[in-house]
């Protein structure tokens, strides 16, 4: 029997069901606008309007933090990354205090020499000669660094390696624990992988970027879950790729910039006409401008010193990251200075 106490159930149950369907669509808008920010602004290329460089090879941004993250698997995603920032936690406080004591330097705070101020015992001996016995405190800016990790997303990387495991998971693990430390230590930074394959316009070959977080803030979770996505392509013209990271954190307004490459060893793919993959990775590593720091972690103990010299290390777990980074660290922050401002 259909009582009035049946239609106002009735009611209230379709009331109950639309209010499921508002809050779903506003979660839906939220998440999409959520997705959006993390670009950070940044357009998907699509094939064939990349960027030409010196050499004539096309670079494209084909993936961005909205693009790369997939609904379905994004709570699994950010899931990973915290689970190896709380797995290497201890390891990544040893890196943010190392890079942290590294830029704050070793000079002093005072300025000496100064005819008004705090009495200097340096220069007491000196004051019959000169009234400069003074020192006064100086406000030291830190600086500010920036930096772009580079993972090596070729058909290698999907190798396997020790733990069951292929490269790409290792170099993603090494990537969170860096992402978490740059974060940390208030860099502007971003995560870019690529690979690369023939063909592009003029023949010279083409580069896919997948920007998994771009410059600019701390990772949001969207990021976090790009960042922890594992991604294998083709072939890896290193060459290209690396020019295309030194020219892009030297737009960076920083004191400090850096570029780290996580690879499993040995270009393979598009190359300059006058030059090997080899070749070309070198001459692009010998010309980086002072300004920037360059170097690279190799994966699942693969050797990248060939290319990169002393400033590589090579790794066979996400465990070792602090203890090989650490010295590496200390060389490319070895001429970082900071700033007195007054």
């Amino acid at each position: 029997v259909e009582t009035e106490e049946y239609w106002e159930l009735l009611s209230d149950t379709k009331s109950d069901i639309k209010e499921l369907q508002y809050d779903a669509i506003e979660m839906e808008d939220t998440f999409s606008a959520t997705r959006e920010a993390s670009d950070g602004g940044l357009q998907v290329d699509s094939r064939g309007d990349g960027f030409l460089d010196k050499w004539g090879h096309e670079i494209g941004i084909i993936g961005t933090p909205s693009t790369i993250v997939n609904e379905n698997s994004y709570g699994e995603q950010v899931d990973r990354y915290n689970r190896v920032v709380r797995r290497q936690e201890s390891q990544i406080r040893t890196l943010v205090a190392e890079i942290k004591r590294r830029l704050a330097g070793r000079e002093s705070d005072f300025s000496r020499f100064e005819r008004r101020g705090q009495v200097d015992s340096r220069s007491v001996w000196n004051m019959d000669a000169s009234d400069r016995i003074f020192k006064k405190r100086s406000r030291i800016k830190r600086p500010h660094a920036a930096g772009i990790m580079l993972i090596d997303a070729s058909g290698s990387m999907g190798c396997g390696a020790e733990g069951g495991k292929d490269r790409a998971y290792y170099a993603t693990e090494a990537a969170i624990v860096l992402a978490e430390v740059m974060a940390r230590c208030n860099f502007d930074f971003e995560v870019v992988d690529f690979n690369s394959d023939s063909g592009g316009r003029g023949g010279y070959g083409y580069t896919s970027m997948n920007v998994r977080k771009p410059i600019g803030g701390k990772p949001t979770d969207i990021s976090k879950a790009a960042i922890a996505t594992d991604h294998v392509g083709y072939c890896n013209g290193d060459g290209f790729a690396v020019q295309w990271c030194i020219d892009r954190v030297q737009t960076i307004e920083a004191d400090a910039r850096f570029v780290f490459v996580l690879s499993d060893g040995a270009p393979a793919g598009p190359h300059p006409a006058d030059m090997n993959c080899h070749s070309h990775l070198v001459s692009v590593v010998n010309d980086c401008p002072k300004d920037v720091e360059l170097f690279s972690i190799g994966v699942a103990g693969c050797r990248t010193s060939t290319f990169y010299g002393d400033k590589s290390c090579d790794i066979n777990g996400t465990s070792e990251v602090a203890e090989k980074v650490v010295p590496i660290i200390r060389k490319a922050l070895r001429n970082v200075k900071r700033k007195v401002v007054i």
